[in-house]
């Protein structure tokens, strides 16, 4: 996986702009993952869950906290930059973003997925928080 991206490592599951042409998300269906990413009944779908705050001295659990849109600075998060994308392909502004899926089958053991376009997302309420859910 590394080798097909150029890269040492790939650090995050969501790799806004890692490649100049396509976005890089990481996926697990395993029953152990920290997010809920699955591909849908039409075997054609994928829907990505966005990802947690950071856990930092303050933030024990980023499991009791709403996903984050933009950083403590005022930056976009990978959310952050996955959702502007949408938003400019559904007002026309750009083409839908294309991604490079991996899926994880087991420790150190990816298979790669395919190519898919970022076509919508929304904010759910899950356990009491706010969840990016992407559509790919």
């Amino acid at each position: 996986m590394c080798d097909q991206e150029k890269v040492q490592t790939i650090q995050r599951g969501m790799n806004f702009r890692l490649s100049s042409n396509y976005l890089v998300i990481l996926m697990s269906q395993r029953k152990n993952a920290p997010y809920n990413d699955k591909i849908l009944d039409d075997g054609f779908s994928i829907e990505y869950e966005g990802h947690d705050v950071p856990k930092t001295g303050d933030i024990k659990d980023p499991k009791d906290h709403d996903q984050p849109r933009i950083t403590n600075t005022g930056s976009l998060t990978q959310n952050g930059k996955f959702a502007l994308a949408v938003e400019k392909y559904k007002q026309g502004e750009q083409e839908a973003e294309i991604i490079r899926v991996y899926e994880k089958f087991l420790n150190g053991v990816w298979s790669e997925k395919g190519f898919f376009k970022l076509v919508d997302y929304r904010i759910i309420s899950h356990n009491n928080r706010k969840v990016f859910r992407f559509i790919l």
